[in-house]
Order: structure tokens, then sequence, then C-alpha cells
């Protein structure tokens, strides 16, 4: 048997991993890595451009296996089958909210593992050849200076040239292939595109989360044999009018989420804080705060909104409010309301979840969520999906405090892992959103986290004031001349001296 499909295998048990890769050579597939961590998934899959991953959901570390597969999914639309000792209803349901292409329950052996793999490769293969027909218009788009998709009767992208790749906010043509035309249409409805009126325009929604200054607007394309055989989607740039306006909004979103952001410089006798906020100017979802909880008792986040555009930003601005009232003990349209009791933070970021995962309309967003008491300087992190915190100790080391957790509002159950320490007199923690990790190394989250360190260590000598600012100034030296793709902050906590 000889197959040219590889496969990437996600196990965090080394002995199990290769012996699932044994396998799999046996029956003929090309099995280049055995990863252990979530965080590693996408970078792998830029390395080896697999054509399936198998993916275990217990994995170690900050991601686990059906965030990884999530982040898969939109990156690289690539088919995952799920490895899991767990058959429980709620793990089911929320790895069920990634569209599995199937599961294999522990202990399987290789016939079984074959039989999925097979199934599996060939529904994707046909999947994928079902816009063959539409092949010829390949090379025109990629001629064409205009954004362009071509759109296969299944509504997903066969073609797409680098203009509306760089519109989509989709890095590189091969990643719009097979990706749904739902995911950048907003509302197209359930009539699918060719229920769609004549005439009709739909607004744009990048893969970022940001609303493009442009319109889509489709028509037919015929088939060989007669009929229908898919569908073109130009795109058309608004007026300047248009964009004026959508310019206009961005600014006020963003002014108005400055307003809300701590003041540095405010006097505080049992904590010392200070944050750096730069936003995008199409509209920032960054965002951190600090607040009283009771007496000598603080909370304090950073949250991440997925994309850019007016929506994040308000958005973000909403979160400002209903953070802290779920902090309370009460959340916004839940019953209950809030009270002196200070939750704990893992509490806190699900209260946040499930107020936002049964909402279609709104972005996804990460958070760091934590609690501060000042008498002791005990402090508690819940970490869901944002990037990991860093705690500066007296002596200049620095412990990257990861802790497992995914993104709020992508799925109604959710995993937290609460971490909990204690600051001694001039130590200090810093949250991050992933803009500015992204600047220290925007291709390797791993590398990047551990500059971020590095750098966060070499400033232990300054005032918060002044780290934040110095950290935000090597961010911006960073991305000169390419540009950050994300907006950047920064939140630091400290228990003073």
């Amino acid at each position: 048997m000889s197959n040219a499909e590889t496969i990437l295998v996600v196990e965090d048990e080394p002995l199990v991993g290769e012996e699932i890769r044994e396998d799999l050579e046996r029956l003929g597939y090309r099995v280049p890595e055995v990863i252990s961590s979530g965080d590693d998934v996408v970078p792998a899959l830029a390395r080896t451009k697999a054509d399936l991953v198998l993916m275990d959901i217990a994995l170690d570390g900050s991601t686990d296996g059906i965030e990884a597969a999530f982040q898969a999914k939109v990156e690289f639309d690539v088919p995952v089958i799920y490895l899991t000792a767990y058959s429980d209803r709620a793990t089911l349901e929320r790895a069920a909210a990634t569209d599995p292409a199937g599961y294999l329950l522990k202990p399987f052996d290789e016939r079984e593992l074959a039989a999925n793999v097979r199934m599996v490769l060939a529904r994707e293969k046909l999947r994928k050849n079902a816009g063959e027909d539409l092949g010829r218009y390949g090379p025109v788009l990629a001629a064409l200076p205009e954004p362009v998709l071509v759109v296969g009767m299944d509504e997903r992208i066969v073609h797409g040239n680098q203009s509306a790749a760089d519109l989509l906010a989709v890095h590189g043509v091969e990643r719009l292939r097979g990706e749904k035309i739902e995911r950048f249409l907003v509302g197209k409805g359930e009539q699918g595109l060719t229920g769609a009126a004549k005439d009709a325009r739909f607004a744009i929604r990048a893969m970022d989360g940001s609303f493009p200054s442009a319109t889509a607007r489709v028509e037919a394309l015929g088939g060989r044999m007669g009929g229908r055989s898919g569908s073109i989607v130009l795109f058309e740039q608004m007026g300047q009018s248009e964009r004026s306006i959508l310019e206009h909004s961005a600014r006020q979103a963003n002014q108005a989420l400055q307003s809300v952001l701590p003041k540095d410089g405010v006097a505080m006798p049992d904590l010392a804080t200070a944050g750096f906020h730069l936003a995008c100017p199409a509209g920032s979802g960054d965002l951190y705060d600090v607040f009283p909880l009771g007496a000598g008792r603080w909370g304090f986040y950073s949250l991440d909104v997925m994309g850019h555009g007016t929506l994040p930003a308000l958005f973000a601005y909403a979160l400002h409010d209903v953070v802290r009232y779920a902090a309370g003990g009460g959340m916004v349209g839940m019953p209950g309301a809030p009270g002196p009791e200070r939750s704990a933070p893992s509490t806190v970021v699900r209260r946040l979840n499930e107020k936002y995962a049964s909402s279609g309309d709104m972005p996804f967003f990460t958070i760091a969520y934590g609690d501060y008491e000042a008498a002791t300087g005990a402090f508690r992190l819940a970490r869901a999906g944002h990037p990991p915190a860093l705690l500066l100790r007296r002596d200049g080391s620095v412990e990257i405090l990861r802790s497992a957790g995914t993104a709020l509002g992508a799925f109604r159950e959710i995993q937290t892992e609460e971490l909990s320490g204690t600051l001694k007199p001039g130590e200090r923690l810093g949250l991050f959103s992933d803009g500015l990790l992204e600047a220290f190394d925007r291709d390797n989250p791993g590398r990047a986290i551990d500059l971020l360190a590095e750098r966060f260590g070499a400033l232990a000598s300054v005032k918060p004031a002044e780290a934040v600012r110095a950290l935000g100034e090597a961010a911006g030296a960073s991305v000169a001349g390419q540009g950050s793709r994300d907006d950047m902050s920064a939140l630091i906590v400290e228990r003073p001296a």
C-alpha cells in the first residue's frame, strides 16, 4: 500500500504516540512528527502541511486538544480525529462544537485506526475534488488585480486571488481554499448563494474579525453541461463617504474604550499598577482593568476580543462593566445580584462564558483574570485562551504561569485551571495580549513568550509605569517597517516594597 497522505499525531504520552506512529507508517502513511503540546499544533501544521490530525483531547500545557483542534480548523481547514479516553457528555459536547471528522476512544487497535483514517481521508478527497470543474478559473483569478473568489455548489471556496486573501486577512491564497463562504459574508442567511437576490450586496467580515471597507456581490457560474456549477464573489470597495463614516465610528469606539482604562499614577496604598495600550486604528479589542473587590482585595484582568473593527471595540467596552459585575457574584442578564464576596477567578471565567457562549453574534474573546489579597500578597489566576502571565520574583527570575483554558464564547462548556501564589514585597505579575507577544516573534509563540519573559525580567529595577512603557517601545521597534497585525496591551500588578 502506498499513500502520500501526511498525518500529524498529537499525543502527550510518548509511548502511545510512538505506537500510533508505527501503526500509521506500517499502513503506508507519512508521520513526520509526534508532538505533545497543543501550543505546537499550528506551527507543526505550517511545517508539515498534514492532510489529517490525530488529536488527543487531554494535553498538558496551556492549550488542550479541543482548543488546538479549533485553531487547526480555522488556520488550515484540516480534518481532525479525536483520540480520547473521555466519553463524558460535557467533553463530547465541547469536542462536537469543533466539527471533528471522527472519534477514536482509547484503547483502540490498528484495525480501528486504519478504518477511521481511510474513511476520513477518502471523504476529504471527495470534498476537495468537488470543485475540479471550477479549476479552469484559477489562472484567470490570479491575474486579476481586484479581489475575487470562486465558490462551489457546496458553498466552499475553490479559488481566490491574493487581493481577496489580503482583503479577508487570510495569510496566503491556499488557506482560502475549502473555507465556507459564510465565514466571510455577513447576513448570507440559510438560503445560500443560489437563493440570494440578483443584486444582493453583503457586508464582509475578515478572518481576524474586522469588517473591511468593501461589499460583496454574487454572480452565478455556468457549468460545462449547462446549469449552475458554482458562484463568483466580487468585492467592491466602499465609496469615500462610506469609508469616512466607518473610520469615524472606529475612532469613536477606540476613544470610548480608552476612557475606561485605568489611569496610570493613581495612588493605591497596597497595590502598584501600570498599563500600556496601543489600539488598532480600525477598532481595538484589547482591554485591561484593576478594581476593588472589598477592603484590601483587588480584581485585575487583561482580555482580547477577537478581530478588529467597531464591533470588537464596543464589545470590549461593554465587557468592562460585565467583568466587574461577574466578579461581584452576579451577571448581567442572569439571575443574581452582585455581592460583597470575592468570586474565585475560575468561577468568574465560567460565568462570562455562560453568558456569551449561547450567542452566535458576539466575537470570541480571551481573558486572564485574577484576584489579589493585599494583606498577604496572595493571588489567584485563571486563564481562558489568553497568553501566559509572567511572575517576576525579587531575585530577578521570571516564572511563566501557564494554565489550561479555552477562549470564551466558542463552546458551551469550558475547562479552566486556576493557579495561585504569593507576591512578596517588590514582586510583580504581568498580563499581556497576543498582539504584544507576536511583536517579539509572530511565527513562534513559544519563543515569543521566552523573549518577552527575558525583557520583563530585565526591567525589574524600574517602576511598573516605566516597565510597560519600555515593553511598548520594544514591541513597536520590533515591528517597525512591517507593522503589527494586532492591538498591543500589557498590565503590571506589583506588591509595593
